[in-house]
């Protein structure tokens, strides 16, 4: 089925300093004719990882984030590399987050569930959760400076949620993990 709306153009913006992001000018054509010119974004996927040890205690992790200006914490989370990923492929990227994250890999991840996070970003947002955790730790991102924390549910609920205005993802992640708790 046809919508009528047709994408005639798309221009990418990007930063040269960094291509993570790009912002997308898309001229229209409307199914009554005229041409109108929206906005998204357009970005890589990104996987956030509710961490549960054998105490049924997750990972947060505690880092700075410039949109916020200010330190949060929230789930383990990363960019998905690679276009069109697999699951196979959106779990590995999960373990990797984790192993430079929290120093830690998982013996069973399990897809909890793929959401777009808005209708004006061009990407698919996964959430992972990790349990069987052990010792295998990966070299952290060199930008990143992170305190990590271990709590049962409704503290790192609190502290996530409650203490903070959360991201999205950190919210969605931590909803969809409770009834695994």
């Amino acid at each position: 089925m046809s919508s009528g709306y047709k994408i005639l153009n798309e221009e990418a913006i990007s930063s040269p300093k960094n291509r993570k992001h790009q912002l997308v000018d898309a001229t229209v054509k409307t199914p009554e004719g005229q041409e109108v010119v929206w906005q998204y974004i357009k970005t890589r996927d990104v996987v956030t990882i509710v961490a549960i040890n054998d105490q049924n205690h997750i990972y947060c992790v505690r880092q700075w984030r410039p949109a916020v200006k200010d330190y949060v914490w929230e789930l383990p989370a990363g960019g998905v590399e690679g276009l069109g990923s697999t699951n196979e492929q959106i779990l590995q990227n999960a373990n990797r987050e984790i192993q430079e994250e929290i120093s830690l890999s998982a013996g069973k991840l399990e897809l909890l569930a793929n959401f777009r996070p808005s209708i004006h970003m061009a990407c698919t947002y996964h959430v992972i959760l990790a349990r069987d955790l052990r010792t295998g730790a990966l070299p952290p991102d060199p930008d990143e400076l992170i305190e990590i924390r271990i709590l049962p549910y409704t503290e790192a609920y609190d502290l996530m949620v409650n203490n903070q205005t959360p991201s999205a993802l950190t919210l969605i992640g931590l909803l969809l993990a409770k009834p695994f708790i």
